[in-house]
């Protein structure tokens, strides 16, 4: 696998790219992902290709995307958030139906300053998000476990009138 992505995972947005920054610049591209009008103003800040690494970490900063490249037997998902239940969210939903399981996953949280590199089959273990079930189960949502039977209690003494 060798695609790229950009995620918007607040809104759960995906589009394929084939360059990142040249793909985000084009304004109605911008908008598709759900970037605010004062973010988009703020390109002009940075020079195109020039200033690639500042624009990118910029926007990771200001926005809630994702940037995801494939490099074969492994994928990298790059973002910067505080809380990482999104973006895992974000990552689970993406790999349940592209991922296989010797997939190697690369996660960078850049506010956290955080890598973590790991099996596609060990992600839902190791950072206990919801793993994949069956549609009619609600993700997140305790599933009540079935009630106890009676049948081992044994019935009170009768009373003597």
């Amino acid at each position: 696998m060798k695609e790229g992505y950009w995620f918007n995972y607040e809104t759960g947005k995906v589009f394929p790219i084939n360059e990142h920054e040249v793909w985000i610049r084009q304004i109605d591209n911008a908008r598709k992902l759900g970037l605010s009008e004062r973010v988009i103003v703020g390109f002009r800040k940075f020079t195109p290709t020039t200033d690639r690494d500042k624009f990118l970490s910029h926007l990771f900063r200001v926005a809630p995307i994702m940037r995801v490249r494939g490099h074969g037997a492994s994928i990298t998902f790059q973002f910067s958030a505080q809380s990482e239940a999104k973006p895992l969210e974000a990552i689970r939903r993406w790999t349940k139906k592209n991922a296989g399981p010797d997939l190697t996953l690369d996660i960078f949280n850049f506010a956290r300053k955080k890598h973590v590199q790991i099996l596609y089959k060990d992600f839902f273990r190791q950072f206990r998000v919801s793993s994949p079930r069956p549609a009619s189960q609600k993700v997140g949502r305790r599933v009540p476990s079935p009630p106890k039977s009676d049948a081992h209690r044994t019935a009170p003494p009768a009373k003597r009138r």
